[in-house]
């Protein structure tokens, strides 16, 4: 379908199965890059109605809300390292 990259290996567990199970549903991602430059990224989400919520100042990665249909054609991009659900997190 999207061609022989590997794509599905830059996207957590989690978010595959929304994917395949929910394609048209939207959600809160993280999408890890492997450097700074994110040209290409931001183009995929704005071409996907998506809209970046905010930089995460840790590592170079970025919180977006986008249809999980969009996933393959992101984590395909070579500027793209991981793609993760933004889940809250608690500490105990």
């Amino acid at each position: 379908m999207f061609g022989n990259n590997n794509w599905e290996q830059k996207i957590s567990p989690s978010l595959r199965t929304c994917f395949y199970n929910k394609p048209g549903d939207c959600g809160q991602i993280i999408i890890e890059l492997v450097g700074q430059e994110r040209r290409q990224v931001t183009s995929i989400i704005s071409r996907k109605n998506g809209h970046i919520k905010h930089d995460v100042a840790l590592m170079p990665s970025i919180v977006v809300e986008i249809s999980f249909a969009a996933l393959p054609e992101l984590a395909q991009s070579k500027q793209v390292k991981k793609i993760w659900t933004d889940s809250e997190v608690k500490i105990l």
